[in-house]
């Protein structure tokens, strides 16, 4: 009989042994099976084991893991895209982090950017808004605040001015 890890590639007696082959599982006598996509073996192993996190195999029959490439999480072996508003920027990882507010992710595989001044987003914005006229955005994490009575603003602006000397603003959020 061979030992664990090998095979003879005969039934019966037994003249010689062979490692078993990387992503394959082996009994005694034959090779018996290729291991599942999501695992894999080493020459000579005697299961198939999992993928870690951040790695993945996406057929059967792998020796090693791949490591996750960005834009994708890796958990139990599978290789995920992320969904809108979140991203994976660096290879390995097993988990998707979500855009914050004041940021933009452009693409599921890059990391996120700052709004400009004047700009604004929400959390999971795959874009900046401009502030609108009549509204200041202070800060590119917050939405945009109306103008009070007595100030005005144009489109962009992180601050209401008051009115130029002679002219005024009765209601709130005026241009």
């Amino acid at each position: 009989q061979c030992s664990a890890g090998q095979y003879s590639g005969v039934e019966g007696t037994v003249t010689s042994c062979t490692e078993c082959p990387g992503g394959s599982l082996c009994n005694d006598t034959a090779i018996e099976s290729q291991c599942p996509a999501t695992t894999f073996s080493t020459a000579g192993s005697t299961a198939c084991t999992e993928c870690s996190a951040g790695y993945f195999t996406a057929s059967p029959g792998n020796s090693a893991c791949t490591e996750c490439s960005s834009g994708n999480y890796c958990v139990n072996g599978a290789l995920t895209p992320c969904d809108p508003g979140y991203y994976a920027a660096n290879l390995g990882q097993s988990a998707c982090t979500e855009c914050a507010a004041g940021y933009f992710c452009a693409g599921a595989g890059t990391a996120p950017q700052p709004c400009d001044a004047g700009e604004y987003s929400v959390a999971l914005s795959s874009a900046c808004q401009n502030c609108t006229a009549g509204s200041s955005c202070a800060t590119p994490f917050d939405a945009p605040a109306p103008c009070d009575n007595g100030t005005v603003s144009a489109a962009r602006a992180t601050a209401c001015s008051s009115c130029t000397e002679g002219w005024y603003a009765d209601a709130p959020g005026l241009t």
